[in-house]
């Protein structure tokens, strides 16, 4: 039988022990667009930033909320409703426009 770190034999049943996700505009808006499938590259000319700074953008949102990646991140954010779709299907900010 295999146990996973948690103690469960089922990870998804174990408890989550994530922080909240990225609460700052800028974060948020990196994420939602990262669910969106923008590469980081397009973001950051989106943005007016260099790749590096969306990437350490998304480090340090990773890194707050314990995502052990990307996918994970915007897993968290969905999950806490931070982002979400609108009516035409478009991952945007939770309250947002777009």
């Amino acid at each position: 039988m295999i146990r996973h770190a948690t103690g469960s034999r089922h990870p998804a049943r174990a408890r989550c022990t994530c922080q909240p996700a990225p609460a700052d505009d800028r974060e948020l808006l990196i994420v939602a667009r990262i669910a969106a499938g923008i590469p980081l590259g397009q973001v950051a000319t989106e943005l007016h930033h260099t790749e590096s700074s969306i990437s350490t953008y998304v480090k340090r949102a990773r890194e707050r909320v314990g995502a052990r990646d990307k996918a994970h991140l915007v897993a968290i954010a969905f999950r806490d409703r931070l982002i979400g779709f609108d009516r035409d299907g478009r991952v945007v900010v939770a309250g947002r426009a777009g």
